[in-house]
């Protein structure tokens, strides 16, 4: 779970269901039903319990005095069936396989939430719910949708269903001096978040702040018409969704780190063979940049940055000073032009010895000496590729051998009417 950092000035509470997940409740019904067939429970009885019964568990399982788990397994006493918990075991586990045959996200769900998650916003999800945050995230995540949430929280967990709800995570996240949107499209819901001073965005309800007709307009509502992102002020005056004190602050630091020897740049754990202006538009997902003003052109606008380089030698080079080698290249016949053009290829660290039989090229890596032979085969005529494998040691059990690759070119042979 992720903190709530005081200089976020912006939070975006969203409800769950009807805002991003449809609930199928027929496809629900028709699935659950073939469980209670298959284990000899009369549907009849089911729909008696599920009017009678459930919407009090229910309730019960919203605000916390009952765990799901506690939910189901009252629900199969009052069935009236043998061994209950047995079966509520076995039911929970069928819902998660038929999950994602009733649960489906709206369209633009996953779009609209990965957008909110660019712009920077703290994104908290509150579901009035049966389950714990935990059994809500792993449903998420099966949906594609958990990681766009820095928090979830149900009315399970807090005891309370919305809006009194809203009273508990002001408390819990200290939103206070914080500005909080909150999506929703419940009525109860939406009055609710008002009273608390949230600003208000309803899907198709009058009574919100601001009323969206989907889910692709709230990105656009706001990123353009009214907050800035970054400390959730209200103003018509925003240029790339930040107000002119947010755009004249934001500074954003890039650190690379550099192969003294080589110049490669290390991204995770891969060196790569990159330009330092390519690696920081990579990093800031610039399109251009004014290395004069530090200034990156991204899509939302213009950012400051700041370059911190740290230096490092490389595997390559570190291998390669200490004298490592995996193969050797031979070369045979072939003339300094030849040799020259051959070198041209390799695109790596390499040494070479001179012998009277010809050169000799020594890679660190066994893949690139294959590769360099196939090149030059399919350049020079009448070259014949001979291989050859040298017992270098024994490491876990296994041998590690080195590779002698003697490329020979021929001489072309003469017409003899010529």
């Amino acid at each position: 779970m992720k903190k709530l950092s005081m200089s976020c000035k912006l939070v975006l509470i969203t409800d769950l269901e009807g805002v991003w997940i449809r609930n199928d409740k027929n496809a629900y019904i028709k699935l659950t039903n073939k469980f209670f067939l298959r284990n000899g429970i009369n549907l009849k009885k089911v729909e008696a319990v599920d009017r009678e019964v459930f919407p009090k568990l229910a309730k019960m399982g919203r605000v916390g005095e009952l765990k799901y788990r506690e939910v189901i397994e009252k629900y199969f006493e009052a069935l009236k069936v043998r061994s209950p918990k047995k079966l509520a075991k076995e039911f929970i586990s069928f819902e998660k396989k038929i999950l994602k045959k009733y649960l489906k996200l709206i369209p633009f769900a996953k779009k609209v939430l990965k957008e909110i998650k660019n712009l920077g916003i703290f994104l908290v999800c509150l579901s009035d719910s049966m389950y714990s945050c935990n059994e809500l995230r792993n449903i998420l995540k099966e949906l594609g949708i958990a990681k766009y949430f820095d928090i979830i929280y149900t009315s399970n967990h807090l005891k309370c269903e919305k809006p009194e709800a809203f009273k508990v995570l002001i408390k819990k996240l200290k939103l206070k001096n914080k500005k909080v949107i909150f999506i929703g499209h419940d009525n109860d819901e939406l009055l609710g978040a008002k009273e608390f001073g949230f600003i208000t965005i309803g899907l198709k309800n009058e009574n919100a702040d601001f009323i969206v007709e989907n889910l692709k307009e709230i990105p656009k509502l706001i990123f353009m018409k009214k907050f800035c992102y970054k400390c959730g002020k209200i103003t018509d005056d925003l240029e790339d969704g930040l107000c002119k004190e947010c755009k004249e602050i934001i500074t954003k630091t890039v650190e690379l780190t550099i192969c003294s020897k080589c110049g490669k740049i290390k991204e995770g754990k891969v060196w790569k063979n990159k330009t330092i202006e390519n690696a920081i538009k990579d990093k800031l997902n610039a399109i251009d940049i004014d290395f004069e003003k530090n200034i990156a052109k991204t899509r939302r606008g213009e950012i400051k940055f700041e370059v911190k380089i740290k230096k490092e030698i490389c595997i390559h080079c570190s291998r390669f000073a200490s004298g490592y080698y995996e193969s050797v290249l031979q070369l045979r016949n072939f003339s300094s032009q030849d040799i020259q053009r051959i070198f041209s290829l390799i695109k790596e660290n390499f040494r070479i010895e001179e012998n009277k039989h010809g050169i000799d090229i020594y890679l660190m890596r066994k893949p690139l000496a294959e590769k360099i032979a196939r090149k030059i085969k399919r350049i020079f005529k009448n070259v014949e590729i001979k291989k050859s494998f040298e017992l270098v040691t024994v490491k876990d059990g296994k041998r590690v051998y080195r590779n002698y690759i003697s490329v020979r070119k021929h001489e072309e042979k003469r017409d003899v009417n010529t």
